[in-house]
């Protein structure tokens, strides 16, 4: 793991690489990196989040295929939980819970049970499968994943109206008008950090695999 950051921070210096949420290197990604990266408990807690994600990743990974979503949004768990299966009581906002911080109107809408005495955002498998199911769906009304991933975060309803005011449909120019806020981009750096962790088996684009100097065989 520690060579892992090392590698990371050499590739840091010069730009952030390139997957499915970041077609393009991007600075606002470097920085988010730097951020998550950047302190020895930064380092520390990211690391405790990648060993979670370890427990869970059979399941995470078969859902994601069966699904049809990308390898690289299992790392959105990265940014709401930390791969913690969080209570809603635990979390700083009460409507959100469970490992993708589901509110619970939109896990009513996806079909998991929310009330007083059972809550299935609290189970990993159900809210997983609810989860990357609204990911797909916002992917196929917006277009691009990086508009599902803002979605997933704001609510469809908001992006609509930021894309329909402004007359852009490109996720990353919304970033940089600052209409978007902050989410996408930790997801994009996360979603880096997650797949460089990976290791060099892993499926990754020439960009990640340089993250932890994988070469082609």
């Amino acid at each position: 793991m520690k060579l892992l950051f090392a590698a990371i921070f050499m590739m840091m210096s010069f730009s952030a690489a390139a997957n499915v949420l970041t077609p393009q290197p991007n600075a606002a990604v470097a920085e988010q990196m730097q951020r998550l990266l950047g302190t020895p408990g930064a380092r520390r807690d990211v690391q405790l989040a990648l060993e979670r994600y370890q427990q869970r990743s059979k399941r995470l990974l078969a859902a994601a295929a069966r699904l049809g979503v990308p390898v690289e949004l299992l790392a959105l768990p990265l940014i709401e939980s930390r791969y913690r299966n969080l209570p809603a009581r635990a979390n700083r906002l009460a409507c959100c819970s469970g490992l993708w911080q589901l509110d619970a109107a939109t896990a009513r809408s996806l079909g998991l049970t929310v009330t007083a005495t059972v809550d299935e955002r609290l189970n990993p498998s159900r809210a997983t499968d609810a989860a990357l199911r609204f990911l797909v769906s916002l992917k196929a009304e917006f277009g691009t994943w990086p508009l599902a991933v803002a979605a997933y975060n704001l609510g469809p309803t908001r992006v609509r109206g930021i894309i329909r005011t402004s007359g852009v449909h490109d996720a990353w120019k919304l970033v940089q008008r600052r209409l978007l806020g902050s989410f996408l981009v930790k997801v994009a750096a996360a979603s880096l950090i997650f797949e460089a962790s990976r290791g060099p088996d892993a499926a990754q684009t020439p960009e990640v695999a340089a993250l932890t100097g994988a070469r082609d065989g």
